[in-house]
């Protein structure tokens, strides 16, 4: 299954990050990716479905993510982030 991705970093670790993948079937997966530097590194994620046709329960709450993905473009555009 293919997927569009975008990411931002935050604004207060030097590689923490806000991850969107939309899925194909309209699914959105956000994740949460900690800075690197925590000894609890690991990344987090939450899956909400496609209201309606994909089974989702969540309708405002995923039309909030697909806005988000379009705002972490939006920023990754007026203010591209270059960190390694």
């Amino acid at each position: 299954m293919m997927t569009d991705m975008v990411e931002r970093y935050e604004d207060m670790n030097p590689s923490g990050r806000l991850r969107l993948h939309e899925q194909d079937d309209g699914d959105v997966i956000i994740e949460i990716v900690p800075d690197h530097h925590d000894a609890m590194h690991y990344t987090k994620s939450v899956e909400f479905c496609m209201p309606y046709t994909g089974g989702g329960k969540s309708f405002h709450t995923h039309k909030a993510l697909l806005e988000l993905k379009r705002a972490i473009e939006r920023d990754n555009t007026d203010r591209p982030q270059h960190r390694d």
